[in-house]
């Protein structure tokens, strides 16, 4: 697995992951890889939870062509 955390910040006591992508999509088609984006958001999550012991409640796409973010809550 390769990556790059974009941003992370505490927010409490948790961690929140923000990924920027560059992908120039909206509605139905950004649905669509969300889905991949999910997977990638847990391994991130589970990553930085392993390393600092912290939880990481939630990682956040955020899309700026389309004006959007999108969270994935991390199990």
């Amino acid at each position: 697995v390769e990556g790059f955390i974009d941003l992370l910040y505490e927010e409490g006591k948790h961690l929140v992951v923000v990924d920027y992508k560059t992908d120039n999509v909206n509605g139905a088609e950004m649905d669509a890889r969300m889905e991949n984006y999910r997977i990638q958001g847990q391994v991130y999550a589970d990553l930085l939870q392993t390393v600092t012991g912290r939880r990481v409640e939630r990682c956040e796409f955020a899309f700026p062509s389309a004006r959007q973010v999108r969270n994935v809550p991390i199990a």
